[in-house]
């Protein structure tokens, strides 16, 4: 099912990475928003894909993935 809004990505490995650039930017050109993680985030940021940084839950900061996901932040349109 694809998504409507937005896609959350934590992408593990610099292959893993490589293969997910092409699918990020078709994401993006169908209008959805990225959220990342840290190492996720700045891989896409470096390769121009416009994306939104996250913590993991793990991490204990905020914004977390579940901040955004208590307050819908990834169920709204953008």
């Amino acid at each position: 099912k694809m998504p409507k809004r937005s896609v959350f990505l934590s992408i593990g490995g610099a292959k893993t990475k490589l293969d997910m650039l092409i699918p990020a930017r078709k994401l993006i050109r169908l209008g959805l928003k990225i959220y990342a993680t840290e190492h996720t985030h700045k891989f896409l940021k470096d390769s121009g894909i416009k994306n939104t940084r996250v913590y993991k839950i793990s991490e204990g900061k905020h914004p977390s993935i579940l901040d955004f996901l208590k307050k819908g932040e990834m169920l709204k349109k953008t």
